[in-house]
């Protein structure tokens, strides 16, 4: 956008160039008919014998084509100018495209960067996640063989615990029974 801008203005300035020229020229011939009436007062002053009237109309002629030949040159060198100008205009939008194939490049290369690290964060992400799982998965395992264990325990405990209860009873009946069969020696 800005480009155009540009464009239009220097258009518009050479434009204001060209209007000045024609402008300055058209004010020329009228400084130039303000002199060929001077000169026609001075020519009807002199004799015919002094001023031929040839050299009125040389006079006349050479500074109209003196006048023709400085607006030719200024009118060559706005002709270079817009030239350059336009050349110039060329390189700016020849940048322009290159700066905007370098950007777009540059976006791409961006984007597939982004893609490719969210692509390669989410891999992770996933096997982080698979890992947690297999772990969590892990952990069950072992506290359910845990559990298993202690329940095996519990019940060999259970066992052993009845089996010595057993003991425990059948020797307090020994007991009781010594006793009874002492008690029974002592009073004999």
């Amino acid at each position: 956008m800005k480009f155009n801008s540009i464009s239009v203005l220097l258009n518009l300035i050479l434009s204001f160039i060209i209007i000045f020229g024609i402008v300055l020229y058209l004010k020329q011939d009228s400084f130039d008919g303000a002199n060929l009436q001077k000169l026609s007062k001075k020519k009807a002053s002199l004799t015919s014998k002094q001023i031929p009237d040839n050299i009125n109309d040389i006079n006349i002629s050479i500074n109209k084509k003196n006048y023709l030949k400085k607006m030719k040159d200024i009118i060559k060198k706005q002709k270079i100018e817009i030239s350059i100008i336009q050349n110039d205009n060329m390189q700016l939008s020849n940048d322009k495209v290159d700066l905007q194939k370098i950007i777009k490049n540059m976006k791409n290369q961006f984007k597939n960067q982004r893609d490719r690290l969210l692509e390669q964060n989410m891999k992770q992400i996933n096997e982080a996640e698979q890992q947690h799982y297999k772990n969590i998965s892990e952990l069950r395992a072992k506290i359910n063989d845990l559990q298993r264990e202690n329940i095996k325990l519990l019940e060999k405990n259970n066992i052993e615990i009845i089996a010595l209860k057993a003991k425990i009873n059948i020797l307090n009946d020994k007991l009781t029974k010594l006793k009874k069969t002492d008690k029974s020696k002592k009073s004999r």
